[in-house]
């Protein structure tokens, strides 16, 4: 979906998210669209590197809400 791109590219201003880290993130959302339509199955390697991103970007928002919105997290 077109939404989900300006979505991750947010990361950046919103949390802080590295731009690298962000490219990781958009290239997964990039495979699971292609995936969609192919049907494709996908490969351990990317599912597990898929899983540490995603807590590497939990960990950032955390980070993010206890600094900035820190009566959200209690």
């Amino acid at each position: 979906m077109a939404a989900h791109r300006p979505s991750v590219q947010s990361l950046v201003h919103s949390t802080g998210l590295d731009a690298y880290q962000m490219r990781v993130l958009d290239t997964f959302r990039v495979k699971r669209n292609s995936i969609n339509y192919t049907g494709e199955d996908i490969d351990i390697a990317s599912i597990e590197a898929c899983i540490e991103a995603g807590g590497h970007l939990l960990q950032q928002v955390r980070y993010w809400l206890q600094n900035n919105t820190p009566d959200l997290i209690k």
